[in-house]
């Protein structure tokens, strides 16, 4: 594959992944600011609000690392786990058309996990990364 192309796609992938899951993650950050982190669900059982400051750090936090290609592969593994959590566990018993938002994240996500950040990251330009070999 060109190499070129590859590196686009994957920075394609990169912003438009991150940079939707960004304004879901602003929405929980502004959540936490005004005071509702109590009044969150606890899909997986370790309290409201702890449920809430993992969802907007993986959702805020990881969406810009995704986006800049900074640890694109970790952050985009705590996405994946955010998003399998949304679509199977926080929305279970919902319709599939509620849930499937959570699951397009969820492959997007399971994409740039195994394709990594690409030529044109900020992973790449500090650590020298190969973009199909680089550290998680």
């Amino acid at each position: 594959m060109n190499e070129c192309i590859f590196s686009v796609g994957t920075l394609l992938l990169r912003v438009g992944f991150g940079g939707a899951m960004l304004v879901h993650g602003l929405q929980k950050f502004k959540l936490i600011l005004n005071g509702g982190a109590e009044k969150w669900l606890d899909p997986i059982g370790i309290g409201a609000a702890n449920s809430l400051y993992l969802v907007a750090f993986a959702e805020f936090a990881c969406s810009i690392f995704v986006i800049l290609g900074l640890f694109t592969r970790t952050s985009s593994v705590l996405l994946s786990i955010t998003m399998f959590v949304a679509a199977f566990v926080f929305l279970k018993d919902a319709a599939w058309a509620d849930r499937e938002l959570a699951a397009v994240f969820l492959f997007g996500f399971i994409a740039l996990a195994v394709l990594g950040g690409g030529d044109y990251s900020l992973s790449n330009l500090i650590f020298k990364t190969n973009s199909l070999l680089g550290n998680l």
